[in-house]
């Protein structure tokens, strides 16, 4: 569904009608066999691929774990099918009498590990003694989530979330370090399951990071342990499953390899916004959300190519390092701040990366301004943001893409914007 109803590729000029039909007739296939789910998997990957192309920075994090479950039923059942296939082949095997463990343990191992190895990441890391909920709201708000709530309310949800960040930050290790006895008893279960939604529901409210995916996989093994006959309960939590469930968990970071979402937050914002000037003249902010298929790619930091500054912090303020953190947090001035940059930065400003970016956007809005598409169903962006006031509404032609980098501070008491300015600009030909 996903990957094909999503809007028309304005940089490909391509509708790819085949593609899509292609994509439901192998969920045709899957509802007749599920031998198709291999194929399935593997077509919405290509489809997809098509929007990591030419910029890069497209990320799988938020639907890969529904393709590992669709992978794992279909590894699951060649298993089994190969299991009562080599008896009769083999009479020897027969007496050896293998036997898989219930699927459901399987599928629950692997949702599981996406909590487990953040969670382990963050304890190695001293998330816990180091990081702020605050900074990562403030950054949130920076970006435009709630940005109708005002600098007055912001500041003040902030200062409630640093008076309680202790507490916030132990019940989310709890929740993630947790779900290693997912196993352990049918009632752990299912408050664990529930507890791994409700994770994704608070971090949508203070980020507007909507991990929509996630939250409907864990509601969905919710309801299917829920629905469980005795019998089935019995199977799923025998001692040999329970005991083998919590080795494959404590490997997961080895054979699973989840995304690693453990970072430090910090005070510092450094982000790209998008304006337009129309072949009115008017200047128009551009929506986040404006550039689909792409809008993932813009809803991320992957303009530093452009930029001929040195640069601290990724996405939402976070980084890996520890030592930028502790530096901005002790900054007390927009100068320090500039001098951190200066000695902990890094410039990637590439010519090569600029050249691929002007001829992306003059492709992109050369097609846009020639016809208007179909812009796809609409289902909920993975990171939310309000659309800012006067955005462009494609009432006119483009002629022109601006890149705006904003810096945005917080000193533990208020916001500021220490740097604004217009870091590229791209022409769009003029239409035929």
């Amino acid at each position: 569904w996903l990957s094909s109803v999503y809007g028309y590729n304005y940089y490909l000029d391509q509708f790819h009608l085949a593609d899509r039909l292609l994509l439901w007739l192998l969920w045709g296939v899957v509802l007749w066999h599920p031998a198709g789910l291999g194929p399935l998997v593997w077509w919405a990957l290509v489809m997809q691929g098509q929007f990591q192309y030419p910029l890069g920075s497209y990320s799988l994090t938020d639907i890969r774990p529904l393709y590992e479950q669709l992978l794992l039923l279909q590894i699951y059942l060649a298993a089994h099918a190969i299991l009562a296939w080599l008896p009769a082949k083999l009479p020897w095997l027969a007496r050896w009498q293998p036997v898989l463990p219930p699927i459901w343990a399987l599928a629950l191992c692997l949702q599981a590990a996406n909590y487990l190895v953040p969670g382990w990441g963050k304890l190695r890391m001293g998330w816990l003694s180091h990081d702020g909920l605050a900074d990562f709201w403030l950054a949130a708000y920076s970006y435009g989530w709630m940005a109708s709530l005002g600098d007055e309310r912001a500041l003040a949800l902030a200062a409630w979330l640093t008076r309680f960040n202790l507490p916030l930050l132990l019940l989310t290790l709890l929740v993630e370090l947790g779900v290693i006895l997912i196993l352990w008893r049918r009632r752990l279960t299912l408050a664990l399951l529930l507890a791994m939604a409700g994770l994704h529901v608070a971090i949508l409210a203070f980020s507007g990071i909507f991990f929509w995916k996630w939250i409907t996989l864990d509601l969905l093994l919710f309801y299917i342990i829920r629905r469980q006959d005795a019998g089935e309960t019995r199977q799923l939590y025998a001692r040999p499953v329970v005991g083998a469930a919590f080795l494959l968990l404590l490997s997961s970071g080895f054979l699973f390899r989840p995304t690693p979402l453990y970072w430090y937050d910090t005070p510092l914002t450094q982000r790209f916004n998008l304006e337009l000037v129309t072949t009115t003249g008017e200047v128009m902010p551009l929506d986040r959300n404006f550039m689909r298929p792409f809008q993932i790619v813009f809803s991320k930091e992957g303009m530093h190519i452009l930029n001929t500054e040195p640069f601290l912090v990724g996405t939402y303020g976070a980084v890996s390092e520890l030592a930028v953190q502790e530096a901005l947090l002790a900054a007390r001035s927009p100068a320090d701040v500039r001098a951190i940059g200066a000695e902990l930065g890094q410039i990637v400003v590439s010519e090569v990366g600029r050249r691929q970016y002007d001829a992306f956007m003059r492709t992109y809005f050369s097609n846009y301004n020639h016809e208007r598409r179909f812009a796809g169903w609409i289902w909920p962006n993975h990171i939310l943001v309000e659309t800012p006031a006067g955005a462009y509404d494609g009432s006119a032609p483009v002629a022109q893409v601006r890149v705006r980098y904003i810096q945005t501070w917080y000193d533990g008491q208020q916001l500021h914007v220490i740097g604004d300015e217009i870091i590229h600009v791209t022409d769009i030909p003029a239409a035929d």
